[in-house]
């Protein structure tokens, strides 16, 4: 699990709320919530309102979205197979919701920071605001409507910042009830470094500790910002929690044409086996290493598996990213590498 705020996670339950003056003079909100996560109680036992994962951490906390992308449709077999390591594209992420002073949401940042790529094939990362999936694909089993992320309309700006959080290009405004393109090119955030397939999931003969030397930091980080219409419409939840189902990140495969949802979006999204083709992990955490297989790196997502196929309780393991196998040889899981946040304050 998690480098920079692990612990901070380590925590029983808290909610946190910070108050600035903005420059209207009403207060800014910002709204934290920390899960407790403290794994000498051992893997949760999917009985327990907290062993299902319902929530996205608003900054300052680390969330993160991993894929895997050979996806097959349900109902037929693979032709080249997953490996289900879960890196073939990973980026980390921040929220902050801004309110105003009758406590509405009236803007939304979501900081993206890629990690890794461990695919061949290439991909673009896609955001879904309304919910509804407006770019065709070659999966017509995909969800077309899922929960949207706020009500009504919204004016969207899209940077780019580079990795000393420098602007790359000129702020775009996309269009908040179309697909938006995050990154038009995995391979490409990292400079087609390695033909761009094969970035920060594999580590140099005879590491031990701290950066690998082969490790190459994301060259395009993106920020959207979102200015919702209508903050009556919006309300601040009073948990201080995001819904994962109204996040929609999908993963666009170029040479297939398949978009894949995150399974916190769409609950039937895994295979025959149990395995989800995404997911979000509410902490920073320790990704993959090439070709390992995730239960080699988290024994309890075998369990987590069972329960999506309805094989054991519902949620059973579900927070199976808090209890990473012990791996000091570096043998299934990429090293820590601690959280570097490059992109300029938020205003």
């Amino acid at each position: 699990m998690g480098r920079l705020f692990k612990a901070a996670l380590i925590l029983a339950p808290l909610a946190m709320m910070i108050f600035f003056n903005n420059c209207g003079g009403n207060k800014v909100q910002f709204t934290a919530m920390a899960q407790s996560q403290n794994s000498s109680n051992g893997p949760d036992s999917g009985n327990s309102p907290s062993s299902v994962p319902t929530y996205v951490q608003l900054s300052p906390y680390v969330n993160a979205i991993a894929f895997e992308d050979l996806y097959y449709p349900p109902g037929t077999k693979c032709t080249d197979c997953p490996d289900y390591d879960y890196n073939d594209f990973m980026t980390e992420f921040q929220i902050v919701e801004q309110t105003n002073a009758q406590n509405n949401v009236t803007d939304i940042y979501v900081d993206f920071y890629p990690r890794a790529v461990g695919a061949g094939y290439d991909h673009s990362l896609l955001m879904v605001l309304t919910g509804t999936k407006t770019t065709a694909s070659a999966n017509s089993d995909i969800l077309p409507t899922t929960a949207p992320m706020f009500n009504g309309s919204a004016t969207v700006t899209l940077t780019y910042y580079d990795q000393n959080g420098n602007v790359i290009g000129t702020p775009t405004n996309p269009a908040y009830n179309q697909d938006i393109v995050i990154f038009p090119s995995t391979h490409g955030i990292f400079g087609n470094v390695n033909g761009g397939n094969i970035i920060d999931t594999v580590i140099p003969s005879g590491f031990l500790t701290g950066v690998p030397s082969n490790y190459i930091p994301a060259q395009q980080n993106a920020r959207l910002h979102i200015v919702l219409d209508d903050p009556a419409s919006n309300p601040a939840p009073a948990s201080g929690q995001i819904d994962p189902s109204t996040f929609r990140v999908m993963l666009h495969v170029k040479p297939t044409n398949f978009d894949i949802d995150i399974i916190n979006v769409d609950p039937k999204n895994f295979d025959a086996n149990g395995y989800p083709w995404g997911f979000i992990i509410p902490t920073d955490w320790n990704w993959m290493k090439e070709g390992q297989k995730i239960d080699n790196g988290y024994p309890t997502f075998a369990q987590y598996r069972q329960s999506l196929m309805g094989q054991a309780a519902p949620g059973t393991n579900s927070t199976w990213y808090n209890y990473p196998v012990s791996d000091p040889n570096n043998t299934y899981l990429y090293p820590s590498i601690p959280f570097q946040n490059v992109l300029p304050a938020i205003p």
